[in-house]
């Protein structure tokens, strides 16, 4: 079998979430879209504390 064994893989099938993409869609939705961070937090309630590192990927 070529791949990962089924041990590493999330519920014996799929691939395990390595990426949490709120941060990234909370800069978009707050510089693109204007929503401000109790709208933002609406959207993504338990959302994490921003690490400041997707400022570089949205140009305004």
């Amino acid at each position: 079998m070529v791949g990962l064994a089924t041990a590493q893989l999330y519920q014996a099938r799929d691939l395990a979430i390595t990426t949490d993409f709120r941060e990234p869609i909370s800069a978009v939705l707050s510089a693109h879209m204007g929503l401000a961070a109790p709208q933002i937090d609406r959207v993504f309630p338990a959302r994490p504390a921003s690490s400041g590192n997707t400022a570089a990927l949205l140009r305004t």
